[in-house]
């Protein structure tokens, strides 16, 4: 009994029926899709960390790399620490932020990223063209901005 009227209001009201059953099927190839992206982006990174040579990575608890002001406190002398390990190849702190900038000419406002790091134990970026930057107060010449 109980079926035969739970088809009969799904048959009475179709396109409600089937404006729920599209419902339900976006929603769950959503939530698939976000699961697979997530998992699959945590192997791209798993994967670059293990390309590079890295097998500890320290950041700060519920951030993602840059995603945040948020910093590691006493991050010098952690790294110092850990170096002093015996166990321990090479440590390699880097520096990230967002930058802003803003012209003047037009009021605009442009975004950049900063990445400081130590040359000599670096692993985060491959030259692609053009040379090392060679000395500390060095800049860098013709960068184009919008």
């Amino acid at each position: 009994m109980m079926l035969r009227l739970a088809f009969a209001t799904l048959v009475r009201r179709r396109a409600r029926t089937a404006l729920t059953v599209a419902g339900v099927t976006v929603a769950a190839a959503m939530l698939l899709d976000m699961v697979m992206l997530g998992s699959g982006m945590r192997e791209s990174f798993r994967g670059f960390i293990e390309q590079q040579g890295f097998q500890l990575r320290i950041t700060p608890r519920g951030t993602m790399p840059f995603d945040s002001e948020t910093t590691v406190g006493g991050a010098a002398a952690l790294a110092e620490r850990i170096a002093a390990d015996p166990d321990v190849v090479r440590v390699a702190p880097l520096l990230g932020t967002r930058i802003f900038t803003r012209r003047a000419a037009d009021d605009s406002v442009t975004a950049g990223f900063l990445l400081g790091l130590r040359p000599e134990v670096q692993g985060d970026y491959v030259l692609a063209e053009g040379r090392e930057i060679a000395a500390d107060d060095e800049t860098r010449r013709g960068i184009r901005t919008r």
